[in-house]
């Protein structure tokens, strides 16, 4: 039951750092898109992505950079970057709370190559399946999203062009998929990711405040008690212990050092398993707390090195007999 506990934290936490709180599967598309999409150089899109695995076709906001649609790059093919919203949010936050913004801001300093952006709505999904099956998102966001976004857009359609990245709840959803499918994700970026123990009864003191509305809400991805063998299966700490040195991804995550949900323990706990598996990683703990007000700052960070990585893999597909 403890990690109900964690979550009616993260949902009553949020709603005092520019997130939504509101108690339902199916946030509300907030205010001030279109005003910050207006200021974008870029074209942002509200779309759907067509699913025979879900109940209904799936939300996503698109991001095309500057210069996408001019007929002298019509031939040009772009690096795609996944970015996975948190707790009660949904696909708009990502452009309402400044990540469209600082990606712009990254892109003009050079510090990232132009993008194509895909964010997905989840709901409160945890990025996972539910246990009866009706709403399999994750086989859904791999085996439906990322090929629509491939046959839809001119991406590069490579491993080596392709990175996650999440916050929170997003945060587990982009190392639950990087971690599970290496052989997609060049990169993953993380910050504040919803990471704990495959061992509830290990959890810190922070996390284990009094339960709230949330058990119901999301008791069809995890269980209501908690199935522990379920829970270990998604766990990216889990996965993490099995993740191949040879195949792994690059590797950044960062969380505020005053985490009122103690994902900076579980942020330290990943880059330690990481350490311990000998793959390369990207370890801060930065100051602040959660949400947006927190990204604001680090963002910025994980966009540098997500440029790296691309331009890297961009190099190495241009030396001679590289594939």
């Amino acid at each position: 039951m403890r990690v109900w506990f964690l979550l009616f934290l993260l949902v009553a936490g949020s709603a005092s750092h520019g997130q939504d709180s509101r108690p339902s599967s199916r946030p509300r598309r907030g205010s001030g898109f279109d005003t910050v999409a207006k200021t974008l150089k870029g074209r942002v899109t509200r779309t759907t992505v067509p699913s025979k695995l879900m109940p209904k076709e799936v939300g996503v906001v698109t991001y095309m950079p500057e210069g996408y649609d001019a007929k002298d790059r019509a031939e040009v093919r772009y690096p795609v970057v996944y970015f996975l919203h948190g707790l009660f949010e949904n696909a708009d936050r990502w452009v309402q709370r400044g990540g469209a913004s600082m990606l712009e801001a990254a892109i003009t300093a050079g510090e990232l190559p132009p993008v194509i952006v895909v964010a997905p709505d989840a709901g409160m999904s945890f990025y996972c399946d539910t246990i009866d099956g009706k709403r399999p998102y994750a086989r859904f966001f791999i085996d439906e999203c990322v090929p629509w976004a491939d046959a839809t857009f001119r991406t590069t359609r490579t491993r080596s062009a392709r990175a996650i990245v999440g916050s929170s709840m997003g945060g587990f959803g982009a190392l639950h998929f990087a971690f599970m499918r290496p052989d997609l994700f060049a990169a993953v970026a993380v910050h504040s990711a919803a990471i704990l123990p495959d061992d509830t009864a290990a959890w810190s003191s922070r996390a284990q405040r009094a339960m709230g509305f949330l058990a119901a809400e999301v008791a069809d991805v995890f269980g209501d008690p908690i199935d522990a063998a379920r829970w270990k299966s998604v766990n990216p700490l889990h996965l993490a212990r099995k993740l191949d040195p040879e195949t792994a991804p690059a590797i950044y995550l960062d969380c505020g050092s005053e985490d009122r949900y103690a994902f900076d323990d579980g942020c330290r706990h990943l880059g330690e398993v990481l350490t311990e598996r000998k793959i390369p990683r990207i370890c801060e703990i930065r100051p602040g707390n959660h949400g947006w007000d927190y990204l604001k700052d680090a963002h910025p960070h994980a966009l540098r090195f997500l440029g790296e990585t691309l331009k890297k893999a961009a190099t190495s597909r241009a030396a001679p007999g590289s594939r």
